[in-house]
């Protein structure tokens, strides 16, 4: 804690239970002191959420677990992107979802692959009766390949 603070006086501030005089001191501290503008904020995060859990009679507010929960929830900030979407979908979705997605990205260059077995153009082709000379070109890079074969005799 700083050494001017006095977090009781915050709360009572927040609350709006200070006199003129402590009601301007403690402002003239808050323009200060980035700590204790902290904590005011956070307390009224919290009294925020206390009134809506309040209001729904269904829950027991009196655990302290429940205050625990919140104040944990509000010092953490955003949540990261999976734990968002785990919140809406559970792990039995998207666990299989996610496979999925990943399997069928892996497979479609395999899916959209020609079966090309032949070239996709001859250029020339000379024969000797010594041998025999095959100029074509490679049907997925496009390459031009000089093919030479002697023939026996």
């Amino acid at each position: 804690m700083h050494h001017n603070c006095n977090i009781e006086k915050l709360y009572q501030f927040a609350d709006g239970e200070l006199s003129g005089q402590e009601k301007g001191q403690t402002e003239s501290h808050l323009a200060q002191c980035p700590h204790c503008r902290e904590v005011l904020q956070q307390s009224r995060q919290l009294a925020v959420l206390h009134q809506n859990f309040t209001q729904d009679r269904s829950l027991d507010f009196t655990h302290p677990a429940m205050t625990a929960k919140i104040i944990k929830q509000l010092r953490q900030g955003p949540q990261p992107w999976y734990q968002r979407v785990q919140r809406y979908f559970p792990k039995w979705v998207t666990v299989p979802v996610a496979t999925a997605v990943l399997l069928l990205a892996l497979a479609l260059p395999w899916l959209l692959q020609e079966n090309i077995t032949e070239p996709s153009a001859i250029i020339t082709s000379l024969t000797s009766e010594s041998s025999s000379v095959i100029m074509f070109e490679t049907p997925v890079s496009k390459q031009t390949v000089i093919w030479i074969a002697g023939n026996s005799q």
